[in-house]
């Protein structure tokens, strides 16, 4: 006997955020003006050829999703290359003194959610992250990204083989993770 998909129709309650639930049923819980707004920024995101344009359709999603900050960063994933220099980074919100303590304290390489993100490139709840943290430098991490109110968030995106190009993007906010 073959299972029915589920639909607006039948419900199976409100599914845990990123859980392993199909996309149609999340989308189907959204309402009809969200609907729309998100094939228009899918269709828009087909296009987009500048760094302006990027930032249009970033802060454009603020419309609908609760968030403080983004930044977005793509870079090469070669053997022994520093992600840190071959990143494009774009900030929409971080504060520049966080990213400036990121840098220069070369943060990339103990930050539990970066460290998730290379290989896997699932989305990722900081909160849920950050309690897997067990080192002693993970830890003061989490406790530095506290300090500026980046204990909580939503990261995900997607690595290309053919290219060796990954990205990452990141949203700041104590709501973002459970919207």
């Amino acid at each position: 006997m073959a299972s029915q998909p589920l639909t607006s129709k039948t419900k199976a309650g409100p599914a845990p955020p990123y859980s392993d639930i199909d996309t149609p049923t999340r989308l189907a819980n959204l309402g009809k003006r969200d609907l729309v707004f998100l094939l228009e920024t899918a269709n828009r995101s087909l296009s987009i050829r500048t760094e302006q344009e990027f930032r249009e359709l970033v802060l454009g999603l603020q419309q609908i999703l609760p968030m403080e900050g983004v930044i977005s960063v793509m870079s090469r994933l070669t053997p022994g290359s520093d992600p840190e220099k071959a990143a494009h980074i774009v900030n929409l919100g971080y504060s520049d003194e966080w990213l400036k303590l990121y840098f220069d304290n070369q943060y990339a390489a103990i930050d539990p959610i970066v460290r998730n993100h290379i290989g896997r490139f699932k989305p990722q709840i900081w909160s849920q992250t950050f309690k897997k943290a067990t080192t002693p430098d993970e830890k003061a991490f989490v406790a530095q990204a506290r300090e500026f109110n980046l204990d909580e968030g939503l990261t995900l995106g997607h690595a290309c083989r053919r290219t060796s190009i990954a990205s990452l993007l990141s949203f700041q906010g104590r709501q973002i993770a459970s919207h």
